[in-house]
């Protein structure tokens, strides 16, 4: 008879802690998780420049495959580094005759060039990079901005 009840002391303490053990799992797996990441660059098409404020829709893929466009508001200040890359061919920058071969005579490269706010046009493909985190922001300050020529 103790050996009965002893038995099912036993198997009720196992019963509640598998229980517990369950029901903490099951609280824990399920809680959304939230992944930290900082974004500072952003890249789009200029759709409107007003006043030192250029406007850029954007666009990414959402985890189903759709995608999503948003507009973006850039403002650019005195201190932010304005720049165009630009294709070129190997003598335009630098490289001396001699040491170009036929094979890179045919190639182009990229080259930096500082512009002004003025030189922005509405089309533009550029990418916007901040010091701050922009993940959650529609409207920050530009660090850079680099524009890519056609």
């Amino acid at each position: 008879m103790k050996r009965k009840i002893f038995i099912i002391i036993i198997a009720l303490v196992f019963f509640i802690l598998g229980f517990a053990g369950f029901y903490y799992l099951k609280r824990i797996s399920f809680r959304p998780s939230r992944t930290i990441e900082e974004k500072h660059s952003i890249g789009g098409e200029i759709v409107q420049i007003k006043n030192r404020v250029i406007t850029v829709e954007t666009s990414s893929t959402a985890p189903s495959g759709e995608i999503i466009k948003e507009m973006v508001e850039v403002l650019v200040t005195d201190r932010t580094k304005l720049s165009k890359l630009v294709f070129v061919k190997p003598s335009e920058i630098g490289i001396p005759e001699e040491r170009i071969g036929e094979e890179m005579k045919k190639e182009s490269f990229l080259k930096e060039v500082i512009i002004g706010f003025e030189d922005l046009r509405v089309g533009d493909r550029i990418e916007v990079i901040s010091e701050r985190d922009i993940r959650d922001l529609r409207k920050f300050t530009a660090t850079r901005i680099e524009v890519f020529s056609p």
